[in-house]
């Protein structure tokens, strides 16, 4: 024969046009050029029933007509049983793929992980290689082919790309492919005359090897998944076909064996349940068993917790000294807190520095605070990582089933809870579950519905708070300042979601927002000739951490013709303070690029002249509790003096907010403070309202 694998012809059928167009090309870039793509079941059987066809690739999940009844229509009612088929599916559903390969008929069937194409590819060259071998076989040219050199460049072929060989009776190897001593790591002279089970990996029970020969031995065809070892002691996953060789009288005188790797596909597969830095079970993974552990808890009549743990300040040491490290002590912690549990516990990893613990077939609640505190203890051990000694501790929350809910959802979302109700009564210690948490989890949850909603919707309310210069009693600038009413719940305080959206990041998608709207706002106003010069907006140090920050600030103000020198971006001291030095790289930047910096709340947080000098900071913003008091008051007098004095002499300007009487604007113009805000000039004005009080 005269067929080359690549001029074979191929039917691609998925209903999704992105599928199609990724493999086309990754089939046209391997060179093969004969391919069709449909995009239905019942548009490929009208097409094989009037064109020929050596592999059909069939996704699995397609509307109108499935790739499995598809498959057992080309079998069945096409009778085309030469042409092989190879099932394309986006889950392993062992039970579908076992009914699409053993009952409908279909040849093999490969993952949807088109990211190379290596997998993809290596499946479709085994099956051409076979469907070629079978024509050969069928036209009884096997003999003569072996003698030509297009039969001896399949050859080569299939010693390049399929892992296989031959053994004697007693599984000595007799032949081995190229593709086989690639894999393997071994030398051809290293394999022929060994025991097959050179390669058997230590990870595979003997069991399953007694079953193969028991098969195999009886004429019947094995397959089956194993781990094979490699030289350099790696291992690698074969999908194996194994059947006897017999000779002219029918006596067994040998085996030949085909293999797939699998490797990258069970890889994959661990990725989907477990952790890949610490290698503990993941979110889903441990659901899944927790979901079986309640069962048995019900039936058993005992008790289970959930323990979820958070390493306190793990942010700031994971930002100051390096990823690396912060991975290294998540390796060191999980090792220690499993260590410490029961085996008949279980730990996963759901994320960052979050774990999760179960403690199954409890009778005494006392043990699980017996064992918490020993957690609390392992938390507390000093670790010394590339010269670094690093000292943390845990936060953790608990909940019991069947006390705090009978769902593993529910359980995990009080735990969680009561984690950060530990956190806020001082970190390093645990907290169980309570009514009153659930009250705040309730209201958590509904505000946090609220934000969701009206992010969507971007229905967020804005109001504009002039600000004064103290000096000219003009008003040039305003904060623009973000409220969020709902429906259902009605006005909800700015010092109640703000805090939510940060705790799930919606916080970034909020700052999105206001500057967005600060900018067509201004846009407006300076349409209409309104005299303001600057507005002022609030964004939190977690916008500061998204990739390219810097020019995505300088792309928004740009879509709305808007200098940045108009805009001034607030942030609190602890927002920057969190992860100094980057911060303090950004917000250089930014103010290079002309936006205004400032300190809101400054007073009420570190306060640290050390840092202030470092920082590429325009104006300090003194915070409202200062004022209150600063006529009764001689401590807030002389720290908002000392405030004032100090930001002059660093070349700042100063504004004071929470201005609400005269005698406060005395005392700050008296001691130097340069502009202000508060009710004593205006509340927060609606748009409108905010333009007939500048008019």
């Amino acid at each position: 024969m005269n067929t080359k694998i690549y001029d074979l012809k191929i039917l691609v059928v998925d209903d999704l046009e992105d599928n199609l167009l990724l493999m086309e090309g990754i089939l046209d870039l391997e060179g093969f050029n004969n391919v069709s793509y449909l995009s239905s079941a019942k548009e490929a059987i009208e097409y094989l029933a009037s064109n020929k066809v050596d592999l059909i690739i069939l996704d699995i999940t397609m509307p109108e007509m499935d790739g499995i009844t598809a498959c057992r229509y080309i079998r069945e009612e096409l009778r085309l049983d030469e042409v092989m088929i190879l099932l394309a599916t986006a889950k392993d559903d062992i039970e579908t793929l076992k009914i699409g390969l053993e009952e409908a008929g279909a040849n093999d069937y490969v993952r949807k992980m088109y990211d190379n194409g290596v997998e993809f590819i290596s499946r479709i060259k085994s099956l051409l290689l076979l469907k070629i071998q079978i024509n050969i076989t069928k036209e009884k040219e096997l003999e003569l082919a072996y003698k030509n050199k297009e039969l001896q460049t399949l050859t080569n072929l299939l010693d390049k790309y399929v892992i296989s060989s031959k053994t004697d009776k007693k599984g000595v190897i007799t032949y081995a492919s190229q593709a086989f001593i690639n894999i393997s790591g071994y030398s051809k002279e290293e394999l022929i005359g060994k025991p097959h089970n050179i390669v058997r990996h230590p990870d595979m029970p003997k069991e399953s090897f007694e079953d193969m020969w028991k098969v195999i031995k009886s004429g019947k065809t094995w397959r089956g998944e194993v781990k094979n070892l490699q030289k350099n002691g790696g291992y690698y996953w074969v999908d194996a076909i194994i059947t006897a060789d017999y000779d002219d009288f029918d006596n067994i005188i040998g085996y030949s064996a085909i293999r797939l790797d699998i490797t990258a596909q069970k890889a994959a597969q661990f990725l989907a349940s477990f952790d890949f830095l610490t290698s503990l079970p993941n979110r889903a993974k441990f659901e899944d068993i927790a979901e079986h552990a309640i069962k048995v808890s019900k039936r058993d009549k005992t008790k289970l917790a959930i323990l979820f743990i958070d390493f306190d300040k793990f942010k700031h040491i994971n930002d100051t000294l390096g990823h690396n490290i912060g991975d290294e002590m998540l390796k060191i912690v999980s090792n220690r807190l499993s260590n410490a549990l029961r085996e008949v516990d279980t730990i996963a990893r759901i994320g960052g520095d979050e774990f999760v613990i179960m403690l199954e077939s409890l009778h005494d609640i006392k043990n699980i605070s017996k064992i918490t505190t020993k957690l609390l203890d392992v938390a507390r051990e000093p670790m010394n990582i590339s010269g670094n000694n690093i000292h943390t501790s845990a936060s953790i929350g608990i909940s019991v089933y069947p006390d705090d809910g009978t769902s593993i959802s529910e359980l995990m979302k009080k735990a969680d809870a009561a984690m950060y109700h530990a956190k806020d009564t001082g970190r390093d210690n645990y907290k169980f579950f309570t009514d009153k948490l659930n009250t705040d989890l309730m209201r958590r949850l509904e505000v946090e519905a609220a934000i969701k909603k009206a992010i969507k919707n971007e229905s967020f309310d804005y109001v504009y708070q002039p600000k004064y210069n103290l000096n000219t009693y003009t008003c040039k600038s305003c904060e623009m300042l973000i409220r969020l009413t709902d429906d259902n719940l009605g006005t909800i305080s700015p010092a109640e979601f703000i805090p939510i959206a940060e705790g799930n990041k919606m916080i970034v998608e909020i700052g999105d927002l206001v500057l967005n709207k600060a900018c067509e706002t201004l846009r407006k106003w300076k349409d209409i000739g309104l005299d303001i010069e600057i507005i002022s907006v609030n964004i939190s140090s977690y916008q500061l951490e998204q990739k390219d920050i810097v020019n995505h600030f300088i792309n928004i103000v740009n879509k709305y013709n808007i200098d940045a020198k108009s805009i001034e971006l607030e942030l609190t001291e602890y927002s920057i303070i969190d992860n100094l030095d980057k911060n303090i790289e950004i917000l250089t930047q930014l103010r290079e690029l002309g936006f205004i910096i400032s300190i809101d709340d400054f007073g009420t947080g570190y306060s640290s002249m050390s840092y202030l000098k470092r920082l590429p900071v325009d104006i300090i913003k003194i915070d409202k509790s200062f004022v209150d008091e600063i006529s009764v008051h001689q401590d807030d007098f002389a720290i908002t003096h000392a405030i004032i004095q100090l930001s002059t002499d660093l070349g700042y300007s100063v504004i004071a907010e929470g201005i609400e009487c005269l005698e406060q604007e005395n005392i700050l113009t008296d001691i130097g403070c340069h502009m202000g805000q508060g009710f004593l000039y205006s509340k927060g004005l609606s748009y409108n309202d905010f333009i007939k009080f500048k008019m």
